[in-house]
């Protein structure tokens, strides 16, 4: 099975590209090798070296920059290499598919793209791609090993893998002289090869240990070593290359070796440069000396695995020593000794020269080894056999021989390869060939390229209209019977028109240039086939006659040539024989034995013919096979130039003369074959033929017969080899004596004796013992001068040759005179006189010669004395014509090609004319008087086409009936209904004005103005108005054969085209809209998080003042760390608060315009308490956070100068809201929540209305879809119903008609031939007697019948299949829109969970920060507001208005036994969600039990493990109560629980008593407690990071949850919507182009109603209305052409 990819790679190898420089491919053998090196030396030194030595180390990183991949760290290298390979690919399987301009120089690029990947760019790109499959040590990205760096690297090492293996099984180096250097020869282990530098690339790439290490040693060691031993003993490279490589393989190898020892201990790093200096030098000094001499003995003997090479090693030191290098001159010796002590064919010659030696020695060894390996291996013998066949053409020169071995070697069970490859040597050989045998240009004879076209045009082209003509049979039979409906009338008009079409389109393509006037052809089958097709087929009568009237000017010209020439005559007539010669498989076999024109040719029935000794005389039958290995073996022969005169036999055994001309035929895979074409000549002559010594060796049937059978029934053609020559010309000896000495051409006169019984004239001559001589040693022969006789042009021979003629032998002579005086004494015998020439025709292959004895005219004489006296005193003579012809049989194929000495191919002696022998023009008239009255010449009784009888062939094949119905319409319409004569006798006289008219036009003819007679038959041959009729008939034909669209089709087009931009458009706009969705969502995402992060940021900021005043005023000594945490969180603060703000603030104002939240009662310091909106309280939260910010100016130390009455008011007003800041919290936390459900419902009912207005806009196209496609249906229901207008009677007409056709297209020989016939006239029945038959049965209304369009039982359209296959598709889209709709809210209900999540946990934030501050400030506000009474800041009645104690205690109490409530619940939904993935559950579930340490240790101090010296130069110094690490141990769950253990100690008595705890000392114990500072002060600094990390770890998962089910979307509307873009295409163009050729089908459908019927008035008048309402779109020539003949009617 081949394939046009790898086809294309066997064109890329056959191609011989150019030169490159040798030391360029030195250089890339030994970066190659240099590669190997760099991993034998890695970077990580084996994990046992440093690379100390500066040597070793600069070897090392100079051989890595060869290795590439550890100086490329970009992804981009690898996926530009993964184009080129992917383009490459894809180039190559083009390339046969498309023509693509320079061609060569892509196959150039091509080459060398892939000879470079297969070599210096495997190992790095190999690198490269693994390193990214397997994440290796050394690939791009080590660490990012993710899917898309897998997927390069898999698709990269496949690509690569795949390229190399075809550039080494394709791109392989098979011919002898290879066509570039730096190809390779291919064996198994090239496939190893490249899988063991695979895996060497993987055990690279993994992580090192000594049991890898181990392994790639090894198998570096392994592959080195495999080469090594490829390199050696199969020559795999150019012979000088192939030792430079031999030479880097061993020293690598030595290296490795090197290495190796190193790794395992025996040696430190520091020895490696001197050992590899050392030991490097010897390798390369052993290793030339090693490959020197095994290419120069071979170890002694040759065998199949070696002789490649030794055949190349010994051509490539002939090569040398011919240029003048005499060193290589022993070398040849020593190889030819190699030779001849195993040859067994005895070819060593030592006398020869030195280059033809050589080349039989390579010959000869090749050959030996083919013989021995046949049965082996078979990559093996078919890379011999092809060494072979380029050995045979390269260096032998002989491309037919190569040709011949080629076609031997072409089995079933070849390889993959040869059976590629061997197409582009088949072409290649063939091109050489060419070259050799030029064609002379003989315009006035047909060629055999002509004939073997016409044939296979013939044999595909009748068989072809046969069947035509059925299918049109059958249409008008079942039209006759009737349809179920209009749709079965449709498919089977449908069914022939895509017939006709078909043949139509293949014979525009293969006779297209009949019409061409530059280039016309004159091949007459063609012209014929056309002219059946138009008149038979497409009832086309215009182009018919064209045809028929370019058929007459063909046959007009060749009346006037000679009768000799090969030309249409003898084609119409079949005297001609095409005969396909097997010259391999069968040699000498008939391959075409079933053309039954071969065995009618030679008399013989269709089975006889087998072999081609059959159809020549014995004579030359029985040299034939030496023949044909000359041919082979020289490849030289005059029969492929022009056609030359040979003999063949008929099967009784006649000679008859024939002109020959061969050609080459490699269609054949297996095969090769001669293809022979043989035509009759001189049939008006008789010959004789006869060898040197005047024994007879065929006679011609008409000589025979008449003559010699007639004087002696008795005697049979078998015997004719009894006969001499003289027995019959008793003058033969002295005419060919002196036509030797004369030289001279001219017919000459002679006698010759019929005797009454030829077997006693036999007898006779046995009686009387003639010796005929044979050719002894020594004996002296007639000498024939070159230069008179033989054409050097044609053979290169001495200047004068030798010839044994025994009838020049005087003894022999003498024999002879003795006989005839003899035999004229006692034998009477019938005398003629003949008209003759003869020739003389060598043959060297056994030193033989014949005569050919021509007779033109024969008379019989009664008397002979005043004859003999004549003859003496005229001195007749014959002339001896040497043919510069050579014989047909001299050069053809051979089974073995022997090289020895070979015998000299056939030469034909040709004399040249000096002079004219005279003959008395007296005695000639004399002579002309003389014998009976009865006597003519014997051409006039010949049976064959004669010169005198070519007017008679002429008259047969011009059609004389044509001219004359062309040219006198008028006659034949007088002649009223009588039908025409179908096959005319030839022997017809003509009247006087009629013959006048045909010769005139025959003149016109043969002058060539062949436009002047067209138009002299258009302008009598018009039965219609003129013009009109004519214009009419053109236009309607244009009709027929019109392939456009109509308008409602190209309305369906444009629909078409808008459904698929509006696909393209709705795909954009939901991607968009998702996407806009995507967003909104994850802001209102956002958005809760807001209200948590708000009321932090508050309850911060009064914690941090609080805390910080409390240190101010030394009620509380905290450390310089927990100040020092506080202001750098004040700081930090400062910088988000603000852009938090700023990002809520639009919110809020939503929120208020939905009316969604209450307004807020601010309390004031020294104000009564007011109403404000929520933008005013956060504008007042800003203005009281803008001086707290000030701390950030200050540090530790001079913090406590802030603390003023101004900071205190602002930090008490704070205070103060705080319950504010909680419960707008909560209040905003659920309207953000309403108002998230609110938008959502909002987008999914603008995305439903959406998505409703998208499938009522498909609604209309569809619909409008459905009315243009039933007006398409109407319009071929009108077209069909028009198919019907033939009556019944009309049917049965055509249908005879077409049965009579088909009758004469199956007739291939005779009278009757198809060949023969004139289809205008078959097929064209006369326009005026058809239009007075329809004229007359439209006046009998009686007898008018029932046109066949009404036995249609339903003829209505249906829209069914339309209609089901529209809903489909309406419902395919639809589903497309809603379904992305339902995914979306399936995607919205799974997202519920996850947001639910986020939005407990934010509660639970904003709760336990509450409970944290009011926890606060219920144990330290008594103590702060005695502080700043006995400061005198404020005073008792201030103090007193300022406490509001009832609001902070409800806030306490309120939350502190249910801000944990919901914990559990998030930690269960945490467990069981499936959509949060792994990384985020596992971070989650890390915070929510398990240390903070663990994830949060750079923003956590105490989780840092630092000393205390270092801890405090970064964070300040600390207490012990500071320490919180143990508090952060246990997670969330740990921190609640430790909290609610301090509120069930600590703050019972608030608690109860809904007041603060008077006991001061207990108090001022439990706030600079561990305890108190862990969980309730540094919460705000510490805790919250935890808490943050988690709620941003519920976000993160939100929005991965809310990337997938947009990635989802986006998938979902992207692929579903291209592969429905994809189908609407699809099924469109399928739709369209069905339709249009199925309204086509149905144009040319009506072809098969005649133009009378077509464009009658009946049915003008009843479609004319609805031809005007579809036409006026479609096409405005039918309404003229309807106008024309509506005039005309």
């Amino acid at each position: 099975m081949k394939f046009k990819f790898f086809s294309s790679l066997c064109n890329i190898a056959h191609q011989e590209h150019q030169y490159i420089p040798e030391y360029l491919i030195e250089m890339g053998i030994i970066v190659e090798k240099l590669q190997i090196v760099a991993l034998l030396l890695p970077n990580d030194g084996w994990g046992l070296w440093t690379y100390k030595d500066n040597i070793v180390y600069y070897v090392m990183k100079f051989s890595q920059a060869f290795l590439v991949t550890p100086y490329i760290q970009s992804l981009s290298i690898p996926i530009l290499i993964i184009l080129l390979h992917l383009s490459c690919l894809i180039c190559i399987f083009l390339m046969p598919h498309f023509r693509i301009i320079n061609q060569k120089q892509v196959l150039l690029l091509l080459y060398y793209y892939m000879i470079l990947q297969n070599n210096l760019l495997m190992l790095p790109q190999l690198s490269f791609f693994i390193g990214l499959l397997t994440c290796g040590q050394y690939s791009l990205k080590p660490d990012s090993c993710n899917n898309i760096n897998i997927l390069i690297g898999s698709l990269g090492t496949f690509l690569q893998i795949i390229i190399c293996l075809l550039t080494k099984y394709f791109l392989r180096q098979y011919s002898f002289m290879p066509f570039q250097s730096i190809s390779q020869k291919f064996s198994p282990f090239d496939i190893v090869q490249v899988l063991m530098n695979s895996s060497l690339i993987l055990l690279h790439h993994m992580k090192q240990n000594d049991s890898i290490n181990y392994l790639i040693i090894t198998e570096i060691h392994l592959l080195l070593i495999l080469e090594m031993k490829e390199i050696i003993y199969n020559q795999k490279f150019d012979i000088n290359l192939n030792q430079i490589y031999f030479i880097w393989l061993f020293m690598v190898e030595t290296f490795c070796i090197i290495i190796t020892l190193g790794i395992i201990g025996l040696y430190d790093e520091q020895y490696i440069a001197t050992f590899t200096l050392v030991f490097g030098s010897i390798s390369y000094c052993i290793s030339k000396q090693y490959y020197d001499r095994y290419t120069i003995t071979f170890n002694g003997y040759i065998s199949f695995n070696n002789c490649i090479q030794y055949s190349q090693v010994l051509y490539h030191h002939q090569k040398q020593y011919k240029i003048g290098k005499m060193c290589h001159f022993l070398k040849l010796q020593q190889l030819q000794g190699i030779h001849k002590d195993s040859c067994r064919l005895n070819c060593f010659n030592s006398k020869t020269k030195m280059q033809d030696r050589v080349r039989q020695i390579i010959y000869c060894e090749l050959s030996q080894q083919l013989d021995n390996v046949r049965f082996n291996q078979k990559i093996d013998y078919e890379d011999l056999q092809l060494v072979f066949i380029s050995f045979l053409y390269q260096i032998y020169k002989k491309p037919l021989v190569s040709l011949i071995e080629l076609k031997k070697f072409q089995q079933s069970n070849n390889s993959f390869y040869f059976k590629h490859i061997s197409d582009y040597l088949n072409l290649h050989l063939f091109n050489l060939i060419q070259i050799n045998q030029k064609e002379e240009n003989e315009s006035n004879q047909l060629q055999i390229s002509q004939i073997t076209k016409s044939l296979q045009l013939e044999r595909y082209y009748i068989p072809a209209f046969v069947h035509l003509l059925d299918l049109k049979v059958q249409l008008w039979t079942q039209q006759i019977k009737g349809y179920l409906d209009i749709y079965q009338l449709q498919d089977q008009a449908c069914r022939l028109s895509r017939q006709v079409q078909s043949i139509n389109d293949l014979m525009n393509k293969d006779i297209s240039h009949l019409r061409d006037t530059r280039d016309r052809s004159n091949n007459l089958i063609e012209y014929k086939l056309a002219s059946i097709f138009y008149s038979s087929i497409k009832n086309d009568y215009s182009q018919s006659l064209y045809c028929e009237t370019s058929i007459l000017d063909i046959l007009s010209i060749e009346h006037t040539q000679s009768d000799d020439l090969f030309n249409n005559s003898k084609v119409i007539e079949e005297k001609f024989a095409y005969i396909k010669l097997s010259m391999v498989r069968h040699k000498g076999q008939i391959v075409n034995r079933n053309f039954k024109q071969n065995a009618k040719y030679f008399g013989y029935e269709d089975t006889d013919l087998m072999n081609i000794k059959m159809l020549m005389p014995k004579f030359i039958a029985d040299i034939h096979d030496q023949l044909m290995n000359n041919y082979l073996q020289t490849q030289q022969s005059t029969l492929f130039d022009s056609f030359r005169e040979v003999f063949g036999i008929t099967k009784e055994g006649f000679i008859f003369p024939q002109q020959l001309k061969l050609d080459h035929d490699f269609s054949t895979q297996d095969d090769y074959q001669i293809i022979a074409l043989l035509n009759k000549i001189k049939e008006g002559s008789n010959f004789i033929l006869f060898n040197h010594d005047g024994r007879l060796l065929g006679i011609t049937e008409q000589l025979f017969t008449d003559f010699f059978q007639q004087a002696d029934t008795t005697f049979q053609i078998r015997q004719i080899n009894q006969i001499f020559i003289y027995m019959l010309i008793p003058g033969i000896v002295e005419i060919i004596e002196r036509a030797l000495k004369n030289y001279e051409n001219q017919e000459e006169l002679a006698q010759i004796y019929i005797s009454h019984n030829f077997k006693e004239q036999i007898q006779f001559f046995l009686d009387h013992a003639i010796v005929i001589p044979t050719r002894p040693q020594g004996t002296s022969f007639q000498s024939i001068k070159s230069n008179n006789f033989l054409d050097q042009s044609i053979y290169t021979v001495k200047s004068e040759k030798e010839e044994f003629i025994a009838l020049s032998i005087i003894e022999y002579k003498n024999q002879i005179n003795q006989y005839i005086q003899s035999f004229e004494d006692n034998f009477n015998n019938n005398r003629f006189i003949i008209r003759f020439n003869l020739r003389i025709k060598y043959l060297s292959l056994k030193q033989q010669n014949y005569f050919v004895l021509e007779i033109l005219e024969i008379k019989k004489r009664n008397t002979f004395d005043n004859f003999d006296s004549s003859i003496g005193q005229t001195h007749l003579s014959s002339n001896i014509q040497r043919n510069s012809s050579p014989a047909s049989y001299d050069q053809y194929p051979t089974e073995h090609i022997d090289y020895a000495p070979q015998s000299e191919p056939i030469k034909e002696i040709t004399p040249q004319s000096s002079q004219v022998y005279q003959v008395k023009f007296n005695y000639l008239k004399q002579l002309s008087n003389v014998g009976d009255s009865n006597i003519a010449p014997l051409s006039q009784r010949a049976t064959f086409l004669s010169p005198t009888s070519r007017s008679h062939v002429h008259d047969q094949l011009i059609d004389k009936e044509l001219i004359e119905h062309q040219n006198q319409t008028i006659q034949i319409a007088l002649q009223g209904d009588q039908p025409s004569e179908i096959f005319q006798d030839n022997s017809k006289k003509f009247s006087s004005s009629q013959q006048k008219i045909s010769n005139q036009i025959l003149e016109i003819l043969k002058s060539n103005k062949l436009n002047q007679q067209v138009e002299v038959q258009k302008s009598k041959s018009s039965i219609t108005s003129g013009t009109s009729g004519l214009a009419a008939i053109q236009l309607i034909r244009t009709f027929q054969h019109s392939k456009g669209t109509t308008f409602s089709e190209k309305v369906i087009i444009i629909i078409f085209q808008l459904i698929l931009i509006m696909l393209i458009i709705l795909i954009s706009i939901h991607l968009n809209l998702i996407d806009q969705i995507n967003s909104q969502i994850l802001g209102m995402i956002d958005d809760i998080n807001g209200p948590l992060f708000l009321q932090r940021y508050a309850f911060q900021l009064f914690v941090y003042s609080w805390s910080i005043t409390f240190d101010s005023f030394k009620l509380v000594d905290y450390s310089d760390y927990i100040i020092n945490r506080i202001l750098a969180s004040i700081t930090r603060l400062s910088t988000i608060f603000y852009q938090q703000l700023a990002t809520m603030y639009p919110i809020y104002i939503d929120i208020e315009q939905r009316g969604l939240m209450p307004s807020i009662q601010i309390d004031l310091l020294y104000q009564t308490s007011i109403k404000v909106d929520y933008t005013y309280f956060y504008d007042f939260l800003i203005q009281l956070a803008d001086y707290i910010f000030l701390t950030v100016n200050y540090s530790v130390s001079n913090v406590t100068q802030l603390i003023d009455r101004k900071f205190i008011d602002n930090m008490l007003n704070l205070r103060y809201n705080l319950k504010n800041v909680a419960s707008t919290n909560l209040d905003l936390i659920d309207s953000l929540n309403d108002i998230f459900f609110i938008k959502k419902d909002e987008i999914e009912n603008q995305y439903y209305v959406q998505v409703v207005i998208e499938v009522i806009v498909v609604i209309l196209l569809v619909y409008s879809q459905i009315i243009f496609m039933r007006r398409v249906e109407t319009y071929c229901q009108k077209l069909s119903m028009l198919l019907g207008r033939l009556q019944e009677s009309q049917a049965n007409e055509m249908i005879n008609k077409a049965l009579f056709i088909k009758e004469v297209l199956q007739t291939q020989f005779g009278k009757r031939s198809w060949k023969k016939q004139n289809f205008y006239q078959l097929g064209y029945e006369s326009r005026i007697q058809q239009a007075q038959r329809v004229q007359s049965k439209q006046n009998d209304s009686k007898q008018l019948n029932i046109v066949l369009s009404s036995r249609i039982l339903r003829p209505q359209i249906r829209l069914h299949s339309a209609f089901i296959l529209i809903s489909i598709y309406f419902a395919t889209i639809t589903l497309y829109l809603f379904g992305g709709f339902i995914l979306y809210q399936s995607q919205q209900a799974q997202l519920a969970p996850s947001f639910n999540l986020q939005l407990n946990f934010v509660k639970f934030g904003t709760q336990l920060n509450m409970v944290i501050a009011s926890a606060y400030i219920l144990k330290t506000q008594p103590l702060l507001f005695n502080e700043l009474q006995k400061k005198g800041i404020y005073s008792t009645t201030e103090l007193e208005s300022f406490k509001d104690n009832n609001q902070i205690f409800q806030m306490f109490i309120s939350q502190y036994q249910t801000y944990d409530a919901n914990i559990t619940t998030i930690y269960q939904n945490v467990i069981i969600s499936t959509k949060i993935d792994s990384n985020d559950k596992n971070i989650l579930l890390s915070i929510y039990s398990k240390s903070f340490c663990l994830l949060l240790s750079a923003q956590l101090p105490f989780c840092q493990n630092l000393d205390t010296q270092t801890f405090t130069n970064k964070y300040m110094k600390s207490n012990q109560a500071d320490d919180n690490s143990g508090y952060l141990s246990q997670g969330i769950e740990g921190i609640v629980s430790k909290i609610a253990n301090l509120f069930q100690n600590s703050y019972q008595y608030e608690i109860n008593n809904m007041d603060f705890d008077p006991d001061t000392q207990h108090v001022m114990t439990l706030i600079t407690s561990k305890e108190f500072i862990n969980i309730i002060v540094e919460h705000f600094t510490d805790i919250v990071y935890g808490t943050n990390q988690f709620l941003l770890s519920i976000q993160s998962s939100v929005t991965k949850v809310m990337e997938q089910n947009l990635q989802s979307l986006q998938q979902y509307y992207l692929i579903l919507g291209i592969l429905l873009i994809f189908i609407h295409i699809l099924t469109s163009t399928i739709w369209i182009y069905r339709t249009n050729q199925r309204l086509t089908q149905i144009r040319l459908s009506l072809i098969n109603l005649p133009f009378e019927i077509l464009v009658e008035p009946n049915t003008l008048s009843r479609d004319f209305d609805y031809n005007l309402l579809f036409l006026i779109i479609y096409d405005f020539d039918f309404i003229l052409a309807s106008l024309y003949l509506y005039e005309y009617y």
